[in-house]
């Protein structure tokens, strides 16, 4: 090769080399000198403390490289341009502009070329798209309303906190840039989640919420009676309003034409975090349901994203199969500081956003006093995740204006910032000085703008007093569909069973394997072939599958010729089909190898054979084994029971105790969701519980913890409580017109919205019948005081189930669990249930049911007695042990009722362990009462059951120590039934719920048992 030849092919190769370590600088490192902060305190991140020009200076992208001469050579795959070469300067200039301006991306980290590649394009081409005048002023338009409606709420309520939005009022036309840049992806639905700051202006701008309504929340003086939580947490749901005609015309504004998404704000409690997987959760549900135009937009604080480590765990769902919903858009709202806590104090790393870094998931940095930057950082962020359907960061950075709320004084803690900010416009003022200089607005116009905004303003707030709640409001409320949801109620507990038939054909499909299905599964199989007969025995994980597939099936499956194929609740009535989701801990194949609801055969392949009980004729089964966490995971299946509110959704725990890692979840939504925000759920909690000698952490599911969380009074049966009592008052004396006396027109006023009201009017009618002792035509003149006392508070106690926050159960039977969990999917009423399940006796033999007890005459029992004296009462039929009741000669194997001495009161596995030892030990005189449904408590069943027995003590027998574990929640409840005599037998006090040891654990077992029976 020629000298010169050589020569000019090494430079080509050092300009190239040396144009790709430009690219690669900038693209890697160009956030860290970009201009983020509004405040211009630094390039890139915050420094580490207020005194910020003290703090080592980050260095420039190209700082350390050794520079050459003359022009530089990018491929035009990477850089388009007409040669490829490039000046030094005018490559500067591009990367410069692309990466250290008021926008800036991550996307090294990505290891998909192509995703990098779109990003690089995205940010470093010239926009094709700049803004129009009248979308500017749109944008402006957006921007003011967002900043005066946080100055005119300031105005009115100067000592009300309410956490605005001052210092990143960009948030609001961000977001509607993102929602309508979304539509026009066609997405038809948007779940938002968010913390307390900017939730009103949140609230107000994109869904239209009534700022009528605000104001009188803002004022304390919504309703006398009842408000559940405080105004920066609520909810709502609306379309996203477009820009008001006339202001579009007087102001030449205009905005893309699209059908604007709805939108939905999901209810968040203090907890910022919290709300991260249920709106994933919720937005998978829908897509499951077939919504899939629905988009997940979830804001986070700065402080709360880097530091709460369920934004960690609930990004870690994005690509699960169980949890992926199609990306999500995360909004940072960086405001540069943590109530007072400065980011060096709250992070490790230099953005807020960097935890997201470690999924993969794209960063978008934007200066929040850049109007345009901001538009189109929400752009790309909707432009990505319709591109790869995958998630994406947009950091909002901006700074707040006022502290940590409206009452704080921020200046004492970071005094050189504050000063900053008190001499720094607001954006809006930024963005319309802008305008006016590139004349694409006038001043005059801009106060127009400020001045029609104003005036909207207060005419809404004048409205503000039509939104009380008034006392009518509240009754109706309160009282409508009491009688509704306690109708027909033996047809109603009926619902559960299911004829045999059907659950024959259920069992023929559920085990129909793969030819070369595993040896052991094929066995476990055919075990539970065998239980499906006439005399067989039925296990906990059969029961269960039997629970799911009749849940599942269409009414029309397997129909006899004329017939409907499906079960009657009353006359011609039925049930319908429920999507059934269960999603754990190894939930799939089981925590204790006894589920299996996905085959395997030699050849690796998988059938889910739920799935296929009658394809196409059958609604939608799920299980799917969860990551290993807890509270990003059941706050997702929170959601998901959420989004599709109908469906039996169940999340499971490895071990029971390992649902304290999602406490908050379930403190905060779970129990407490229905009462505060008016946000029912069906979900269940499926946590294994029973000492069997395993240890502190995997014996207890901490029942104590859930049955405290209950909202029912220990000392009062239903209805007779002193709260019950002035809510009964407090009802007379809204519907009484003075005379002292409720006539039957005031009467018939709460019941009158109701879908059947002439049934309702009858049904309260037999109600007072029954509570008075009177004919109905005895109510004609009225009822007083003390009738309609008496009058509701029956109605009180036929709806106490209905007004209870939560279900703890800890069942005993595979036919119990069989019928409850057909009876959560199928109540009138939506409220969470919590199951203590079985380990041990998932493979005990004693622990099964009969064929016969699944069938339609059977039904869930709070309390079952012992089959034996009774025999064939009611009582005793859910009795699984009732076949080794008696002798060959069918005599009770105890003493008539009279004779019996002790009652032993239990819940859970150890039924069969006391069972086992009066068996053993021919105790003749002792009966076994098990408390299936712990909470709400069963005051009429445990009432009628000790009955039975007038010469008998009753003692309470638990595995948990005394401080665990049920008894304190019995024990007063027992004493307001009338036994206040109660003996406890059990475990003594202790710091941890059980022993290590398997010597001392048969040991205290022992103990427990001898004292149960003792004389």
């Amino acid at each position: 090769m020629p000298r010169a030849a050589a020569v000019h092919s090494a430079r080509c190769a050092r300009a190239a080399q040396e144009g790709a370590q430009w690219l690669s600088r900038f693209r890697e490192r160009g956030h860290l000198w970009a201009q983020l902060d509004p405040l211009g305190r630094c390039r890139g991140p915050l420094a580490k403390n207020d005194q910020w020009w003290q703090d080592e200076c980050i260095e420039h992208p190209l700082a350390g490289l050794r520079m050459g001469r003359g022009p530089l050579f990018v491929a035009p795959e990477e850089l388009p341009s007409a040669t490829g070469w490039w000046s030094r300067e005018n490559l500067l200039q591009v990367m410069e502009e692309a990466h250290c301006g008021t926008l800036s991306v991550e996307a090294s980290h990505l290891s998909c070329p192509e995703r990098r590649r779109w990003w690089h394009s995205a940010v470093e081409l010239k926009s094709q798209s700049e803004l129009s005048g009248a979308r500017c002023r749109a944008l402006l338009l957006r921007l003011l309303r967002a900043t005066l409606l946080t100055q005119f709420l300031r105005s009115k309520f100067p000592a009300t906190k309410w956490f605005g939005l001052d210092g990143c009022e960009a948030l609001i036309p961000g977001l509607y840039r993102l929602c309508h840049r979304s539509a026009q992806h066609g997405v038809e639905r948007i779940e938002l989640g968010m913390p307390h700051r900017g939730r009103l202006n949140v609230l107000a701008n994109l869904l239209g919420k009534e700022l009528s309504l605000i104001c009188c929340e803002m004022n304390e003086n919504r309703s006398d009676f009842h408000v559940g939580d405080v105004k920066y947490h609520t909810g709502y749901f609306g379309a996203l309003p477009v820009l008001p005609s006339a202001w579009q015309q007087k102001f030449s504004a205009a905005e893309c034409e699209v059908t604007p998404p709805v939108l939905s704000v999901i209810p968040n409690p203090s907890h910022l975090e919290l709300v991260t997987p249920v709106v994933l959760g919720k937005v998978r549900a829908l897509q499951d349901e077939g919504s899939h135009q629905v988009l997940g937009l979830i804001l986070h604080g700065d402080a709360a994203f880097a530091g709460s480590g369920l934004a960690f765990e609930a990004m870690q769902l994005a690509r699960l199969p169980a949890y992926h919903c199609q990306g999500a858009v995360h909004v940072v709202l960086n405001n540069q500081v943590g109530y007072t806590t400065k980011p060096y104090e709250g992070r490790s790393a230099a953005h807020p956003s960097d935890v997201a870094k470690a999924f993969e998931v794209p960063v978008v940095h934007v200066n929040a006093d850049d109007l345009r930057a901001v538009d189109r950082a929400f752009r790309l962020a909707a432009d990505w995740r319709q591109e790869w359907r995958e998630d994406v960061v947009v950091d909002l950075v901006g700074y707040r204006r006022f502290g940590h709320n409206e009452t704080d004084r921020p200046a004492a803690s970071a005094p050189l910032s504050y000063a900053k900010v008190a001499s720094h416009p607001e954006a809006a003022e930024i963005f319309a000085q802008r305008l006016v200089v590139e004349g694409k607005l006038q001043e005059q116009q801009v106060q127009e703008m400020r001045a029609e905004i104003l005036d909207e303003l207060n005419r809404e707030f004048l409205e503000k007093e039509r939104h009380k709640t008034d006392g009518l409001d509240w009754v109706l409320g309160k009282y409508r569909g009491r009688i509704d949801e306690g109708r027909r109620p033996k047809q109603v507990r009926g619902i559960t069973g299911v004829p045999l038939e059907t659950l024959t054909h259920i069992g023929e499909a559920m085990v129909r394997a793969p030819d070369e299905t595993l040896t052991e599964v094929g066995q476990l199989l055919a075990r539970r072939e065998a239980q499906l007969v006439p005399g067989g025995r039925v296990d906990f994980a059969t029961a269960e599958q039997l629970a799911f597939g009749s849940l599942l099936l269409h009414r029309d499956v397997w129909a006899q010729s004329g017939g409907t194929g499906s079960w009657a609740v009353a006359q011609h009535e039925r049930l319908p089909h429920k999507n059934v989701r269960l999603c754990g801990q190894d939930s799939v194949r089981g925590t204790f190898n006894q589920r299996h609801l996905v085959i395997h055969d030699v050849n690796g392949m998988e059938v889910q054979l739920l799935q296929d009980l009658a394809p196409g004729h059958q609604a939608k089964f799920y299980a799917f084994n969860s990551t290993l966490s807890e509270a990003a995971a059941l706050g997702f299946e929170y959601g998901y029971s959420l989004g599709d509110d109908d469906a039996l959704v169940c999340w499971e725990a490895q071990f029971g105790d390992f649902a304290n890692m999602a406490q908050a979840v379930i403190d905060e939504f779970i129990v407490s969701g229905e009462e505060k925000w008016g946000q029912p759920t069906r979900l269940t909690l499926l946590l294994p519980h029973g000492y069997d000698g395993q240890g502190p952490n995997h014996s207890s599911a901490r029942l104590e913890r859930f049955l405290q969380l209950t909202n029912d009074d220990p000392n009062h049966l239903p209805g007779n409580s002193p709260e019950d009592l002035r809510e009964i008052d407090k009802a007379f004396d809204i519907l009484d017109t003075g005379e002292g006396i409720l006539k039957e027109e005031q009467v018939k006023s709460y019941l009158q919205p109701a879908s059947d009201f002439e049934l309702e009017w009858e049904l309260w009618l037999k109600t007072a019948q029954s509570a008075l002792g009177r004919p109905a035509r005895g109510l004609a003149a009225g009822v007083t005081r003390q009738e309609w006392r008496q009058v509701m508070q029956q109605l009180y106690r036929r709806n106490a189930e209905k007004d209870a926050n939560i279900f703890v159960l800890n069942v005993t039977t595979p036919a119990q669990y069989f019928h409850v969990l057909r009876r959560q999917a199928h109540r009138p009423f939506k409220k969470p249930l919590v199951l203590m399940t079985p380990k041990y006796l998932l493979h005990h033999s004693k622990a099964t049911s009969a064929f016969e007890d699944f069938s339609e005459q059977n039904f869930f029992m709070r309390v079952i007695v012992d089959y034996s004296p009774l025999l064939t009462e009611l009582a005793s039929r859910s009795d699984n042990t009732r076949h080794l009741s008696t002798s060959k000669t069918g005599a009770p194997l105890t003493l008539p009722l009279e004779s019996v001495r002790r009652v032993i009161l239990c819940s859970g596995q150890i039924y069969y362990k006391l069972s086992h030892k009066r068996r053993s030990g021919k105790i003749k005189d002792v009966v076994l009462v098990r408390l299936e449904q712990i909470s709400p408590f069963p005051y009429d069943r445990i009432i009628k059951a000790l009955s039975y027995y007038p010469n008998a003590d009753v003692v309470w027998c638990q595995e948990e120590p005394k401080n665990m574990g049920a008894w304190f929640y019995v024990q007063p409840r027992l004493a307001t039934a009338g036994r206040r005599d109660v003996a406890y037998v059990g475990r003594p006090a202790a710091a941890a719920p059980a022993t290590g040891s398997q010597q001392i654990h048969a040991e205290e077992t022992r103990l427990i048992l001898d004292a149960a029976f003792a004389m």
